[in-house]
């Protein structure tokens, strides 16, 4: 899997580089929104996340160029798909869509994939066994899980290092679980490479955007973690997985589903350096701060935490359905 390490390098030096000139380039024409978890008043630039769909594309780009392992139809329909996801996400950030809009336009995302029948309509369910859903598979539950994923990865956001270290948990577990499967399920090559370009997308975006931050990812890295989890698992035929790792956002979205996404993921920052759950809140990061008194990384590190929980019943069941 030398390629697939070949582009983690390439996502990571592309981030890595082009974070420090977006960073310049957003101050510059004033781009930048508060930090609101700090006490005194920061201005962050707030669109990050094109680095990291910048390092997505260029190690696509390569994937393109060596070819010989890889369909490139399967290729192009990944680039297409984190491409007009991004545009989305651009758009979000500079016109403030509606929450319908945004749940809605990502579908557009899934017409590549789509177009190819990606993946395969034969699933596994508890208690039920395997299903050939058939037509239904690229009809429904691709621009599902399409959607579904990019908008719940948005729901869970905020707070320094939390979008690009949950994501970098996911997406480092969807590569290592590629490789564990791969002799039995040929496919997951296609997980590998791109989880594994977006793991190095966004460890070098973290080195940027751990506490202190001096970007945020904004809606267009959200936005674009999700997707390419998405994309990935259905390339690779391991959805059963993505499922699992996104359980935590799942229930973020359906809370703010609850609160009719009024609600907000902040919190309201003391002196001295810790946080207070707001009363008009409703989310899973409310629900962590009422619970001590704590620092922004600290509830940072409690999410990486029970992600890793979620990493490790992957992993379990992986062992279960291959290696057991």
């Amino acid at each position: 899997m030398i390629v697939a390490w070949a582009g983690f390098a390439i996502g990571f030096v592309v981030t890595f580089l082009i974070v420090p000139w977006i960073i310049r380039h957003q101050k510059n024409t004033g781009m930048v929104g508060r930090d609101m978890n700090k006490y005194k008043k920061t201005m962050i630039p707030e669109m990050g996340g094109l680095a990291i769909s910048a390092g997505f594309i260029a190690s696509m780009l390569f994937y393109v160029y060596i070819n010989g392992q890889f369909s490139l139809v399967n290729t192009l329909a990944a680039m297409s798909t984190v491409l007009i996801v991004t545009i989305v996400g651009i758009g979000d950030d500079l016109f403030s869509l509606r929450q319908s809009a945004k749940a809605a336009l990502p579908l557009f995302a899934a017409l590549p994939l789509m177009a190819i029948a990606a993946g395969v309509s034969e699933m596994s369910f508890p208690f039920i066994g395997t299903v050939n859903l058939g037509i239904i598979y690229p009809l429904i539950i691709i621009p599902l899980g399409i959607t579904g994923a990019a908008n719940a990865t948005n729901m869970l956001a905020g707070f320094n290092g939390l979008e690009a270290g949950l994501g970098a948990i996911m997406h480092g577990t969807i590569f290592i679980v590629s490789l564990l499967v791969l002799p039995s399920n040929p496919a997951a090559i296609y997980s590998a490479v791109i989880s594994a370009t977006m793991l190095g997308a966004l460890l070098a975006f973290l080195f940027y955007n751990w506490h202190p931050a001096k970007v945020f990812p904004g809606d267009v890295g959200t936005l674009v973690i999700g997707c390419t989890l998405a994309t990935s698992v259905i390339l690779g035929n391991m959805e059963k997985i993505g499922l699992i790792l996104i359980v935590p956002f799942v229930l973020e979205l359906a809370i703010k589903a609850k609160h009719r996404f009024k609600s907000c993921n902040f919190g309201l920052p003391q002196r001295d350096g810790t946080l207070k759950p707001r009363k008009d809140g409703g989310s899973l990061t409310h629900w962590v701060m009422s619970h001590g008194r704590l620092r922004e990384e600290q509830v940072v590190l409690i999410f990486l935490a029970a992600e890793l929980i979620f990493s490790a019943a992957a992993f379990i069941s992986v062992y279960l359905q291959y290696l057991a």
